[in-house]
């Protein structure tokens, strides 16, 4: 296989194709892309740089690699994927003997959006367990790879400037896919985090529903407003966060008044509750309240021995 880079021939394992695009265009409609490809990296590997228009899409496919980025220290795996802004100073190095990737440098006007949401909450780094967003960088890459040079700074024009040719379509068609492919790396790892963070609530809820807790004091303990806090409760187990709460609630009562025979009063105190609330509960949810409820489990219990 021909493999090229800025310097034409390179030694080392992987595939480059670039597009000789050294001005970005701003009125870009959607992507450019400058240069893709894979490559299969040795321990001598070392990048560092800064001041670079492009951003830069990395999937790790084997391996381990080192990414230092706004100051964090990020170790990639299979799978990973990375996108960064190539303004701001990185760095990347393999932390194992071989670390091989995909990559694509783009820019234009669709990339800043994009790049905000990927790394909205942390470093801009998501898993990436089917390879999907390698698949699309390889796809553009073997398109390219097909073109001679003359051809690659044509198509940097048709990208800029839409003019519809085949060749310009199938790529629109594969940054597309890309995009499509991100921005679902980004709703799955939102799912995840809005499961964790409707389970924190959930825990400090378990663990604290003998006080007088209130929404501000459980939507604190999952780090988010109790705005949001509510809504991803909802989301997640099907009820509101009082309404789960007043379930803990219930349910460690009615414990307490069947197997322990604790009187009403206390009951309500150590789930929470004042007499009055917890008897709201039980008449609503059983018709009887919570006295009466004791009662019947008493005589239950004493049938239950006889």
């Amino acid at each position: 296989m021909k493999l090229m880079s800025r310097r034409g021939l390179i030694s080392h394992d992987g595939s480059y194709v670039y597009l000789c695009n050294n001005i970005p265009s701003p009125s870009s409609l959607f992507a450019d892309v400058w240069y893709t490809g894979y490559e299969k990296i040795g321990p001598a590997y070392y990048i560092e740089r800064k001041n670079m228009p492009t951003h830069l899409l990395t999937c790790t496919l084997s391996g381990r690699g080192v990414l230092k980025y706004q100051g964090k220290t990020v170790i990639l795996k299979k799978g990973d994927v990375s996108l960064i802004s190539c303004h701001a100073h990185h760095v990347f190095y393999p932390a194992d003997d071989s670390w091989e990737i995909a990559f694509l440098h783009f820019d234009g006007v669709q990339l800043p959006p994009l790049y905000e949401a990927f790394s909205k909450g942390g470093l801009p780094v998501h898993n990436d367990p089917t390879l999907s967003v390698a698949t699309c960088i390889f796809k553009i890459h073997d398109i390219l790879a097909t073109l001679d040079v003359v051809e690659r700074r044509l198509i940097t024009k048709l990208i800029d400037y839409h003019t519809g040719s085949e060749v310009h379509q199938k790529i629109q068609k594969e940054i597309n896919s890309t995009f499509f492919a991100l921005l679902q790396l980004i709703e799955n790892d939102s799912e995840e985090f809005e499961n964790k963070t409707a389970l924190l609530g959930k825990r400090f809820i378990c663990e604290n529903y003998q006080k007088r807790i209130t929404l501000d004091e459980i939507s604190a303990a999952a780090y988010v407003s109790k705005y949001h806090f509510s809504r991803l409760f909802k989301k997640t187990f099907g009820v509101t966060v009082l309404e789960y709460l007043s379930d803990v609630r219930f349910r460690k009562a009615s414990m307490l008044l069947t197997y322990v025979g604790m009187p009403p009063s206390e009951v309500a105190e150590s789930v929470g509750w004042d007499l009055q609330t917890m008897n709201i509960h039980f008449k609503k949810t059983l018709g009887v309240t919570a006295g009466e409820f004791a009662r019947q489990e008493k005589i239950k219990m004493s049938l239950k021995s006889e």
